[in-house]
Order: structure tokens, then C-alpha cells, then sequence
């Protein structure tokens, strides 16, 4: 004791002090960093690009249909609806709406594939391809509940599309030139790749992060006893 009071802690003790709070404070970094997904939220880039990605296969699947088939008018039409669908998530993403341009992508893609399901020739649609997409999108995009559900959704529909062609309950399939089906399929491919190439780069970021963090900790825990050493 001093005539002001009681002294502080040696400079020591307060060095060591120091010390173990800026190792707490690197583990719970590295702790919450460990517990996080090691796959992260899409970012805005990428949203961006599946949706100019949609929208453009929708334009070209149109022009092919109105240079090829001209007369098939109900399926010009139809295409509009994925077209509208990509228009409006871009409205939505453009006004920071995350969540919602990813709804409106992921239910408004399998929707217009149900239709064009329902009403050009079932199973055997062009579209039909694009299902496991969708569902791999809001497996990744919203959750893996909601992959689920769609899944359980989309054997239900199609199961649907098997009675109603048993039935003939079902639009028979309209003349469908191969060019038609390549502007699909390309479309899978093309974002299917994109996709898988977003993943696996968030993936090695976060596995490097989670390894920096480690190193870190590992390095502050040998400072400090180092340290301590010293100070004994």
C-alpha cells in the first residue's frame, strides 16, 4: 500500500494478463471460425451471374423457337415465364433484396419447368433436365430443408407427369428440334460448371482461413510461453 491507495498488479502479472486475453480472443476466433459452414452464402457476384446466365439461355431457347418452330406459339409463349422470372430477380438483387432474388430464382425456375411439364409432354419435356439443378441451387442457396422438400415435390410432380401420359391427361410432346434440346442441355452444363467452380473456391477460402487462424493461435500460444518464461 501507498498513502493514494493500493497499487496495481506488478508489470509482470499485468504483461501476463495481456497476453492470455489476446490468446482468448484468437481462440474464439479460430472456434467460430471452425464452426461456421465450410461452404459460405453465395455472394452477390455469383447471384449475378446464374441469373444473366438464366436469362439468356431463356432468350436464345426463345429465338431458336421462333426461327425453328414458329407455329409452336404456346411454347414461345411459355418461355416468357423464366424469362419474367430472371427479369425480376435482377430487379430484386439490384435493390440489395438477397433473400428474395434467391426465392424468386429457385421457386420461380421450378415452377416454369413444372408447367412446360404439365403442358409439353411430361417426362419427356425439355425441360425436365433442369429439375436436379434447381434442387442442388436451394439445397446450397436456402438450406437442405428446403431441398428436400423440393425434392419430395419434384418425384410427386413427375410421378404426376407418368399418370397423366399413362391417362393421356398429358399435352403429347410437341415436335422438338435437337437444336432446342442443345440450348437446354448447354444451359445445365454451362451453369453447372459455374456452380461447382464457386463452390469449390469458397470452400479452399475457408479452409485456408480456418488454417491462418490456426497458425495464429499456435503462434501466440508460443509467444506466450515463451514469454512466461522470460518473466519467470
Amino acid at each position: 500500500q501507498t498513502g493514494s491507495g493500493v497499487t496495481g498488479p506488478p508489470p509482470s502479472l499485468r504483461q501476463r494478463i495481456k497476453m492470455n486475453a489476446q490468446l482468448i480472443e484468437r481462440l474464439k476466433a479460430y472456434r467460430e471460425a471452425a464452426s461456421e459452414p465450410l461452404l459460405s452464402a453465395p455472394s452477390v457476384a455469383f447471384l449475378k451471374i446464374a441469373i444473366h446466365c438464366v436469362f439468356a439461355g431463356a432468350v436464345l431457347y426463345e429465338l431458336v423457337l421462333c426461327l425453328m418452330v414458329p407455329e409452336q406459339t404456346s411454347r414461345t409463349l411459355a418461355v416468357l415465364v423464366i424469362v419474367m422470372v430472371a427479369a425480376i430477380a435482377i430487379v430484386l438483387l439490384s435493390r440489395g433484396r438477397i433473400s428474395a432474388t434467391v426465392m424468386t430464382l429457385c421457386t420461380g425456375s421450378w415452377i416454369y419447368v413444372t408447367l412446360t411439364g404439365i403442358f409439353f409432354g411430361g417426362v419427356a419435356s425439355a425441360g425436365i433436365i433442369i429439375y436436379p439443378l434447381t434442387i442442388f441451387l436451394t439445397g446450397w442457396l436456402i438450406g437442405a430443408r428446403a431441398a428436400v422438400v423440393m425434392a419430395v415435390l419434384t418425384v410427386l410432380v413427375t410421378l404426376g407427369f407418368v399418370a397423366g401420359d399413362a391417362t393421356g391427361l398429358i399435352v403429347p410432346l410437341l415436335p422438338t428440334p435437337p437444336a432446342l434440346r442443345w440450348v437446354v442441355q448447354s444451359f445445365v452444363f454451362i451453369l453447372s460448371a459455374l456452380i461447382i467452380t464457386h463452390v469449390v473456391r469458397a470452400y479452399l477460402e475457408r479452409i485456408q482461413e480456418i488454417g491462418r487462424l490456426g497458425s495464429e493461435l499456435v503462434r501466440s500460444a508460443t509467444e506466450l510461453q515463451a514469454r512466461e518464461a522470460d518473466l519467470n
